[in-house]
Formats: C-alpha cells, sequence, structure tokens
C-alpha cells in the first residue's frame, strides 16, 4: 500500500513538483496521512468529486504547539472553525466513498480527532493571529518511488471561490 495526504498548500503547488520532508512548503493537512491500493487516478477522481462543491476556507491560527509521536514538532495550531470541519469531513467522505481501500495512518487524527495545524518550517511559520486563505487542495504521495525522505505531488485542485 502506498501513503498519501491531502493538504492545503498556502502558495500554489503544482502536479510534479517535489520536495524533501524539512522543505515541505506551508501547508494545512486537510486528510492526514492514509494508505491506501487505488490507482493515483482513481484517487484523483475522488479528490476532484469531493472538492468540486467546497468554498475556498479562510482560516485563523491559533497558539503554538509541539506535534508529533515525541511532541518535537512545532506547529501552530489552525483555529477549528465549522468551515474548516466540514472542509475535512467532506474530503474524507469523499475518498472514502470513491476508493475501494483506504485506511487512515492514524485513526485518531481524523473526524471528531481532526487538528488542522501549519508546521513551521525553517524560517517560515504561521503564529496566533495570522490568518491564510486555502484555494487549492494537493494530494502528495508520502514515499514516491519508496524514497522515505521525499514527497511528490500527485494531483491539484481548486477549492471554489465563495460567491460575491
Amino acid at each position: 500500500m502506498r501513503r498519501f495526504v491531502v493538504v492545503a498548500p498556502l502558495a500554489p503547488l503544482r502536479v510534479g513538483d517535489r520536495f524533501t520532508t524539512r522543505d515541505w512548503p506551508l501547508h494545512v493537512t486537510l486528510v492526514p496521512t492514509f494508505f491506501s491500493r487505488a490507482s493515483v487516478d482513481e484517487i484523483a477522481r475522488a479528490l476532484a468529486l469531493a472538492t468540486s462543491s467546497l468554498p475556498v476556507v479562510r482560516v485563523v491560527l491559533g497558539p503554538d504547539a509541539l506535534f508529533g509521536p515525541r511532541h518535537t514538532v512545532p506547529v501552530s495550531e489552525v483555529v477549528m472553525d465549522p468551515a474548516l470541519r466540514a472542509t475535512h469531513a467532506c474530503l474524507v467522505a469523499g475518498l472514502v466513498a470513491g476508493l475501494a481501500e483506504m485506511e487512515p495512518e492514524s485513526p485518531q487524527y481524523t473526524g471528531e480527532g481532526f487538528r488542522a495545524h501549519v508546521t513551521h518550517r525553517r524560517s517560515q511559520r504561521l503564529g496566533p493571529g495570522d490568518t491564510a486563505t486555502l484555494r487549492q487542495v494537493a494530494l502528495v504521495d508520502m514515499e514516491p518511488g519508496q524514497h522515505l525522505g521525499m514527497r511528490a505531488v500527485l494531483a491539484v485542485g481548486p477549492l471554489r471561490p465563495r460567491p460575491a
């Protein structure tokens, strides 16, 4: 099975973009890491269908925290509002409905346990009170070519603009 994640990058990504785990562009994870045997095309189709009705989401950053198994990863938590919860729920439901198999790596962080955040990156970070607008989703391969330190963007899609 392959490992994937669905993120909302804070700056647009393109299919084919690659980066190391240390150089992830700033992003909000919308669907935490999951395993699937489905093809990239199948996952991309399910994701496109799920995002077709999702609007752009504006988020507000909350307090800093430490995430990860050893609580050593500095992040800025995102204030969980109804729009962000609905986006997460719609994406997860769309992937589950569209794929024969989807297994969350850490089920406790999906659904009610979902905690959106932006991981701090070297000289880049967002802090409490900062805002960001999520306009795009990206499907990312967490181990392209079984290379544990790399990430690769496999599909991207827009969130639809809100009516004026």
